[in-house]
């Protein structure tokens, strides 16, 4: 007989003495005898693998069973009333943050930090007080527990520096946070020829000047009281110099060269601003703009075809630009924005706009869509909240609103407007969302407008003699 029939007779024998008195006696003198039966000790190893019962002891509870269900760890989040915070100099903004656990909101206490003391403080309640110019990241950890939510702080302080590049001056104004109107307060001179690209560091301390006619860079202090412009010095640059670029971190400047065709690299010096040359990256086709992504990984800029984007890793350390991607053809690009979130980029282009998507991780570019724009575009923004993208279109004088999908990044037309001016060259936009102002070379005028929260469509507020044509602007 084979081992299964052994099994078998042995299974079957006491099965039957189960049913006999006399032996469950012999047995079992002192207990009531198991209920067993040749099936039940059949089933018994597969039951024995778990430790559920018919029914919970004496004492214990449904949640204390070692089952699926109770060894499954709670899923706890924690959301924020907004995921950046725009706040101006001075002021305070209350941080709102919700527990859900498994999806449903729970009570719960928090505790409060701010990486950056010194732009921005946070109270045990969750209210932020601005301190001075700058980002900070306030992280939000449920009090009794380790699950954490951040909210990114931009502390600003409302002035705007435009540069006159006929005129080889800059231009300081303030804005009024009540109704958007403008103060014009200073005139300098650039101290360099024709200065067409402009810079702030994020901390609101030093602005620089890309000087086209000079090939250099003008250096200039922020006053902490009030904004004001001091000339600091002129750093040498490639030849014709446009645009000027600055990491987030404000450790890096990349500087747009146009007879050239090279994004010249520069360290800024944390504790008076001034300029190092890092190097110099071969594009090898001529060059108006670059962009670096809000996380610092990235610069993007022309492809040396000419109808490619290409996007390049940052050094964290030494700031130098190594190759990652290339995107698909793109007709005529040059201008470029990152959308907030860093997960999009738009680049400006005729007779199209064209939105792409970077990866985080590997900085790969990938074509997403494109909207039609049939007249040529000479300055592209994105909207703090995310939601809106605006393009000054110099072939017509008007300004063009597009909403972005939330989902996927694309871009619909909303709506256009005359801009009141001629010649237009870049918008920017204040960094809580409401008001947006205009550089044109058109006239001396500098125009400001008023953004729909809901739809994104621009108003015309007023305009402001600033002394002569604008060729760009930037807002801290």
């Amino acid at each position: 007989m084979n081992r299964f029939g052994i099994l078998f007779f042995f299974l079957f024998v006491f099965d039957d003495c189960m049913y006999n008195p006399i032996i469950r006696k012999l047995l079992w003198p002192t207990e009531t005898s198991p209920n067993l039966s040749f099936l039940s000790v059949l089933a018994f190893p597969a039951s024995s693998a778990g430790t559920v019962a018919d029914s919970p002891q004496t004492g214990s509870t449904a949640e204390s069973q070692t089952n699926e269900d109770s060894t499954t760890a709670p899923v706890k989040t924690i959301t924020l009333n907004s995921s950046s915070y725009p706040v101006l100099k001075n002021d305070t903004v209350q941080i709102v943050a919700k527990l859900f656990i498994n999806g449903t909101e729970t009570s719960s206490s928090f505790t409060y930090s701010s990486s950056n003391t010194s732009v921005a403080t946070v109270s045990s309640s969750g209210l932020v007080t601005a301190i001075s110019n700058g980002p900070a990241v306030i992280t939000v950890q449920e009090a009794n527990g380790s699950t954490t939510a951040t909210g990114q702080i931009n502390v600003y302080s409302g002035y705007i520096y435009t540069n006159l590049d006929a005129s080889n001056s800059v231009v300081k104004l303030t804005i009024n946070p009540i109704n958007g109107t403008l103060t014009v307060d200073q005139t300098v001179p650039s101290s360099g020829l024709s200065p067409n690209g402009i810079g702030v560091d994020p901390y609101g301390k030093y602005a620089y000047t890309g000087n086209f006619d000079s090939d250099t860079i003008s250096q200039f202090d922020i006053s902490a009281s009030d904004g004001s412009l001091s000339f600091n010095r002129t750093v040498g640059t490639s030849i014709q110099p446009r645009n000027i670029s600055i990491s987030p971190d404000g450790k890096f400047l990349y500087l747009a060269t146009q007879f050239s065709q090279t994004i010249d690299r520069f360290s800024i010096n944390a504790s008076n601003g001034n300029l190092s040359l890092l190097g110099t990256t071969m594009v090898g086709v001529s060059i108006a703009q670059t962009a670096v992504d809000p996380s610092g990984n990235y610069l993007v800029a022309l492809h040396p075809i000419g109808t490619q984007v290409s996007s390049f890793q940052i050094d964290q350390t030494t700031g130098s630009l190594t190759l990652k991607s290339t995107s698909g053809t793109i007709d005529s690009p040059g201008l470029f924005a990152f959308h907030p979130s860093g997960k999009y980029l738009y680049v400006g282009s005729n007779p199209n706009i064209t939105a792409l998507s970077i990866d985080a991780s590997t900085g790969a570019l990938a074509i997403i869509g494109t909207v039609n724009q049939t007249v040529s575009a000479n300055g592209i923004v994105v909207h703090p909240s995310g939601k809106f993208f605006y393009t000054t279109n110099i072939g017509d004088g008007t300004l063009s609103c597009f909403a972005i999908n939330q989902t996927d990044g694309t871009l619909t037309f909303s709506s256009n407007i005359a801009s009141g001016g001629g010649d237009v060259r870049f918008l920017a936009i204040e960094p809580s969302g409401k008001y947006a102002y205009l550089a044109q070379k058109g006239s001396p005028f500098l125009f400001a407008y008023l953004i729909d929260q809901t739809t994104g469509a621009l108003t015309g507020l007023n305009s402001y003699n600033v002394g002569d044509g604008q060729w760009n602007l930037f807002i801290k």
